[in-house]
């Protein structure tokens, strides 16, 4: 345990919103705050359990609940359940008034996916036609609803977390949480102490303190 990673990236993150990131210098720090219902595992490509920790799938393949993990926070200490996946679809991705590459995604031959709450943590996605790649798209980043919902009524949310937010307000359940953002010069992020992940011994994740990364323009440098 401890230690810290430094990395490099070429420019400054455009946000701390992954809904709204659209290049790789936003998604390259959102990567490590927020999680999806599942992931890809490193060596097989296949999709694989992470915040849901199961799924069901109807015979006709059009109706799928995933069920969350029990014990999922927030990095500020908030229970992480089926509402806040209700609310990252219903009322971010699939809300007109916030511009963002996933709606397409999740709109099926002209048709939205319902997503419904199916209990305290499970939800239920309808599709409206068989979609082959549903499990590998369900790594979208998924949104806490209690530190959101306010922008969202107030019509503020594509402003929300921006490069000139106080970075310590972004809430997230990835291994990492923000420290600091120094414009031009680095984005510090540490340990989130609430990750769910464990180690096959059973000790907690990550084990890195701090992940740093650089802000270097210059491909020479």
């Amino acid at each position: 345990y401890g230690g810290e990673m430094v990395l490099s990236t070429t420019s400054d993150p455009k946000s701390f919103n992954p809904v709204l990131a659209k290049e790789t210098s936003t998604t390259a720090v959102t990567g490590v705050l927020f999680e999806g219902l599942t992931t890809s595992d490193p060596f097989t490509l296949e999709p694989r359990p992470n915040l849901a920790e199961r799924w069901e799938m109807s015979p006709d393949g059009l109706v799928w609940t995933f069920y969350l993990r029990e014990g999922l926070f927030w990095s500020d200490g908030e229970p992480l359940t089926a509402d806040d996946v209700v609310f990252t679809f219903q009322d971010l991705i699939f809300n007109p008034d916030i511009p963002n590459s996933s709606r397409d995604i999740f709109t099926l031959d002209g048709r939205p996916i319902l997503v419904e709450r199916a209990g305290p943590l499970a939800v239920r996605f309808t599709l409206p036609v068989r979609f082959a790649p549903f499990l590998r798209s369900l790594g979208q980043e998924i949104l806490p609803r209690h530190v959101l919902e306010p922008f969202v009524r107030a019509g503020t949310f594509n402003t929300a977390w921006g490069i000139d937010a106080d970075v310590r307000t972004v809430v997230g359940s990835g291994p990492f949480m923000p420290e600091r953002y120094v414009p031009g010069q680095k984005v510090v992020l540490v340990r989130n102490p609430r990750y769910w992940k464990k180690d096959p011994q059973g000790g907690a994740l990550p084990y890195l303190d701090r992940l740093t990364f650089l802000i270097v323009p210059s491909l020479d440098v």
